[in-house]
């Protein structure tokens, strides 16, 4: 799980186990993140108060859509690219059937499908080597 900020609006991403390809709950709604954390204060002063940074960078973004996927291209300012595809799903039940059809669409493109580093690992691996030492060695 974890909070951040974009644009000005908060966001709370939260990890599902899933295999080869990542599935997270968005959660924008304010009301519903001080749920999550069970908190009353405003987020802004719940952010200073109650919690540090772990991680800062800036992804300069491009977004791309092609039917109803969407698809960006990240360029990190500490040195890392990546490619995301997502497509969106309003039921779980409907994860699979989501997987298949961009793992159909990705191959259509002749690009390779495979696994990357997370660019919060990979900030931390680029720009603090050695807490990525205790954190994950």
């Amino acid at each position: 799980m974890y909070l951040r900020t974009r644009n000005g609006k908060f966001e709370l991403k939260i990890k599902k186990p899933s295999g080869e390809i990542k599935i997270e709950q968005e959660v924008e709604d304010v009301e519903e993140i001080k749920k999550y954390f069970k908190t009353n204060k405003n987020l802004e002063d719940f952010t200073k108060e109650d919690m540090i940074v772990f991680y800062e960078y800036v992804n300069n973004r491009k977004k791309y859509k092609k039917e109803d996927f969407i698809i960006d291209l990240d360029n990190l300012d500490f040195g890392y690219s990546l490619v995301e595809v997502e497509l969106l799903v309003d039921d779980e039940s409907f994860v699979d059937e989501a997987v298949e059809k961009i793992k159909t669409l990705v191959e259509s493109c002749g690009i390779e499908m495979k696994e990357t580093t997370s660019k919060r690992r990979m900030y931390i691996k680029t720009v603090k080597p050695e807490l990525y030492e205790t954190l994950f060695n």
